[in-house]
């Protein structure tokens, strides 16, 4: 977050606790979560939705992928020579 931005909300950006919002699935590869909006909540309890200035921040990261597997572990046929 910018300081000029932090400064706007109070006067001490260390105390600020950022969370994010994280839309549950039943399937895990559903899951995704908001970094393009994420809530701030100050010392004193008070809340505040930013947004990121930051243009690649998702409003539907996922948090879960699938990893492809390695070449090398795929089974290997008899004929490969």
């Amino acid at each position: 977050m910018a300081p000029a931005v932090a400064v706007r909300y109070w006067a001490d950006p260390a105390g600020a606790r950022v969370y994010v919002t994280v839309r549950a699935s039943p399937d895990p590869l559903d899951i995704t979560a908001n970094l393009r909006a994420p809530p701030l909540v100050v010392v004193d309890g008070r809340g505040y939705q930013v947004i990121n200035a930051d243009e690649q921040s998702s409003l539907r990261a996922p948090l879960f992928v699938l990893r492809e597997q390695p070449a090398a572990s795929q089974p290997h046929s008899a004929d490969a020579a």
